[in-house]
């Protein structure tokens, strides 16, 4: 049988897993058995039944997912205002650039020269 990827649904499915796997928890069901019943991996039940126990029903509630805003960029965001203003302004050739168009390789040798 081909398990759900919690990652790939969406948070209502996941919220809903979420209560039937505990519900199967308290009803005494194994890990094992509540995986093949609710069609999800033996450490996603794992995982959900141990955030349920630091938690409770805390553990239904999303959380926030992804890189914080600016993480780990390059640049900062006055430098990427201006390399936007000028994507848009100005062609390659204009900023003396061997391109005809904007292509990743002409953006990293403007940045370059920044």
């Amino acid at each position: 049988m081909k398990t759900i990827n919690l990652v790939t649904v969406s948070p209502e499915t996941r919220r809903i897993i979420k209560k039937q796997v505990i519900s199967l928890i308290k009803k005494g069901k194994k890990q094992i058995e509540i995986a093949e019943t609710v069609g999800i991996s033996p450490q996603a039940v794992k995982r959900i039944s141990s955030a349920y126990k630091k938690e409770g029903t805390a553990c239904l509630k999303e959380k926030k997912r992804g890189r914080k805003l600016g993480e780990k960029r390059l640049l900062t965001s006055a430098q990427e205002k201006e390399i936007y203003h000028i994507l848009i302004d100005k062609s390659p050739d204009q900023m003396k650039l061997s391109f005809m168009l904007w292509t990743r390789a002409a953006v990293c040798q403007l940045v370059q020269e920044k």
